[in-house]
């Protein structure tokens, strides 16, 4: 996948007809600095994404704002688990249930965690919560992380492959997003 050491799915997508196919994303999408989708937009939107200076960056801004922070990489979606070292979530499960879960974070030392569990799979691994995935990324020393888009979107690919089971019964999902190690 453009000769990705890594990758995970990243950002949602409309899905009016329940196909999975993901083509219709929402929000923004950044690349290399540009605004694939979204620049336009004049209300804050949902942002995971990464600065040019290589710092995560998590919350709702306006386009206009994502320029003025350089972000390099973004989508829309969320959300957050994790700010400045604090756990967002303080009670229950995050709302969401157990399902598929795909996250990322970063360490106070630059270091960026990419977190993925399989999940609606008896036998195999029913999933986790949000707040699972934020006590783990705490636990690995996430001081800001947030949940990308899972379910039968979790996908990770390494050196070559997809090394986990993604969900799906059609096999691996078509997605709009990812963030990708080169």
């Amino acid at each position: 996948i453009n000769n990705a050491a890594a990758a995970i799915n990243a950002g949602g997508f409309y899905d009016p007809n329940g196909t999975g196919t993901g083509r219709l994303p929402y929000g923004v999408i950044i690349n290399e600095g540009k605004f694939l989708i979204g620049g336009d937009i004049e209300e804050q939107v949902q942002l995971i994404g990464v600065t040019k200076a290589g710092v995560l960056v998590i919350g709702n801004y306006t386009p206009k704002e994502m320029r003025a922070m350089n972000v390099a990489e973004g989508v829309s979606f969320g959300p957050p688990l994790i700010t400045n070292g604090k756990k967002l979530i303080t009670s229950g499960d995050g709302g969401w249930g157990v399902a598929p879960r795909t996250a990322i974070g970063q360490r106070k030392d630059g270091t960026i965690l990419f977190l993925v569990i399989d999940g609606r799979q008896p036998g195999y691994s029913i999933g986790c919560t949000l707040t699972d995935v934020q006590n783990i990324l705490f636990e690995q020393g996430a001081y800001n992380a947030a949940n990308l888009d899972g379910g039968s979107s979790t996908t990770l690919f390494l050196n070559g492959k997809v090394v986990n089971k993604p969900c799906d019964m059609l096999g691996e999902r078509m997605i709009p997003t990812a963030f990708i190690v080169k």
